[in-house]
């Protein structure tokens, strides 16, 4: 049984759906991405990890998903992995201020403070 924490909405029906949807659609990013924000929220870092990687593979050019890569990765004691996602994001869209705020934080989680 999945343990995904219930905050008022039924967390484990919804991602039962979203695996049954997954197996009929399995090109659908928009539902990897749902996937991962619901594992993300879950605290289940290495498969939220997993559905990002596989939404990117349909859509890399997307700068907010490789920033919730990073995020899901920081939070994974990933930091200097977070790093190289959060600059991919700044690679597509250089004013994404959420991206280069979260990389600053990466930075300073890994001792780098002077970059």
């Amino acid at each position: 049984m999945d343990n995904f924490p219930t905050h008022g909405y039924c967390a484990n029906a919804q991602m039962r759906l979203f695996r049954a949807a997954a197996a009929v659609a399995p090109g659908d990013a928009e539902l990897q991405v749902a996937m991962g924000v619901l594992h993300h929220l879950a605290r289940q870092y290495d498969a939220a990890i997993a559905a990002f990687e596989g939404a990117l593979k349909l859509q890399p050019q997307d700068y907010s998903l490789w920033n919730k890569l990073g995020a899901t990765l920081a939070n994974n004691a990933r930091s200097s992995e977070a790093i190289h996602a959060y600059q991919r994001a700044l690679d597509l869209k250089p004013n994404y201020m959420r991206a280069w705020t979260n990389m600053g934080i990466s930075f300073a989680n890994i001792g780098e403070y002077e970059k």
